[in-house]
């Protein structure tokens, strides 16, 4: 699937549970579809629409052809499961690429996200200053390095912190909005 085509349709990674119930009664479905896709996206984090086998077939292919589950493309995995630091490049449906982190430290893996393409902030210390501001990253970007990441490792990620790319506070509703998804 083209990034091109992603950008232009509707993504689920990012949808609470009440989107989603709104989503499936748009479609008319009853509203407990919409948690069944909750769960497939979140708790069960599926990589293809069509592994979601408890939603009718004709859900399924609609879902398909109208609404991207994962925004995010995995370009590069820098680092092996066995280094204690393991970098991701992603890249976002118009082109742009930022960067996840995996840090392992003991019994903790922790997975550094990214907020925003650029910054704004121009910390002298921060290659990412450099770039200048260039945008926000949505609650689902954000939500999807994660799913991604995850799905590439072979660990349980036991912490998420927002300070990849970008300045969190200045991205507010979206980082707060990711986190509860995140939870």
């Amino acid at each position: 699937m083209s990034n091109a085509r992603v950008a232009q349709e509707v993504q689920l990674v990012g949808m609470d549970i009440s989107a989603m119930e709104t989503l499936a009664a748009m479609h008319d479905e009853l509203p407990f579809r919409g948690k069944q896709l909750f769960h497939w996206v979140y708790k069960q984090q599926v990589d293809s629409i069509n592994a979601m086998n408890t939603l009718p077939s004709s859900f399924r292919d609609l879902l398909a052809d109208e609404y991207v589950l994962h925004p995010l493309t995995l370009i590069k995995k820098t680092g092996s499961d066995l280094e204690p630091t393991q970098k991701f490049l992603l890249q976002l449906p118009y082109g742009e690429k930022i960067e996840s982190v995996i840090m392992e430290e003991g019994k903790r893996v922790t997975l550094c996200v990214s907020t925003q393409v650029g910054c704004a902030v121009d910390c002298k210390f921060c290659a990412t200053a450099k770039m200048g501001f260039i945008k926000n990253l949505t609650a689902g970007e954000i939500v999807d390095q994660y799913l991604l990441v995850l799905n590439s490792i072979n660990k349980r990620i036991t912490n998420v912190v927002f300070m990849g790319m970008g300045e969190p506070f200045l991205n507010y509703q979206q980082v707060i909005n990711a986190a509860d998804l995140l939870n």
